[in-house]
């Protein structure tokens, strides 16, 4: 079965997501997450890759090189 999920994009027109289950088409999904990060920061341009796991380090070099 297919269904069709709707998600408004703040002020652009409503977009259509085919989805069959898990499968989302990865090239709506990238347009979409682009539409965000676009809101977050106007000098967004592209999305260069993506993960489905992130990891973020802090490293504080002053404590590091005093050790």
């Amino acid at each position: 079965q297919q269904r069709v999920q709707r998600q408004s994009l703040g002020n652009t027109k409503a977009t259509e997501m085919a989805t069959d289950g898990v499968h989302v088409d990865s090239a709506q999904s990238k347009a979409m997450n682009l539409q965000v990060l676009k809101r977050q920061g106007a000098d967004v341009m592209e999305i260069m890759d993506t993960a489905s796991h992130v990891v973020m380090y802090e490293c504080d070099i002053l404590y590091t090189l005093a050790t």
